[in-house]
């Protein structure tokens, strides 16, 4: 995983994970939304409270980090590439850059519909 901070609250990651699965655990952050583009191979992700994900290239997946704070995935065909963003939507809502509020984004309508 090689990531980049893009603006204060929100980062990018480019993911290739070469292996049969691999778990994660990291704060449970609902207000934290976080996508994951599949771009080749497939996954399927077990998440908290019995959620699953299974992706194939060209799915997405939108969640907060409540969701995968203590998941594991797993690669079917032994890899997966993808790209993944996170957004910290409560330092969002204090401070949008201006790209995105000329845009239209808006931190609540965000947390309403996908955390």
């Amino acid at each position: 995983m090689t990531a980049y901070s893009l603006f204060s609250g929100i980062e990018a990651s480019f993911n290739i994970f070469g292996a049969p699965e691999i778990k994660f655990r990291h704060s449970a952050a609902s207000s934290v939304l976080a996508v994951y583009y599949c771009h080749s191979g497939r996954v399927g992700w077990n998440m908290r409270g019995g959620t699953a994900v299974y992706l194939g290239a060209g799915d997405l997946t939108a969640h907060s980090m409540t969701c995968c704070a203590d998941s594991t995935m797993m690669f079917p065909l032994g890899y997966s590439e993808g790209i993944s963003v996170s957004v910290d939507l409560e330092r969002l809502r204090v401070s949008c850059p201006e790209i995105l509020s000329s845009a239209g984004v808006q931190a609540d309508r965000l947390q309403q519909r996908f955390c």
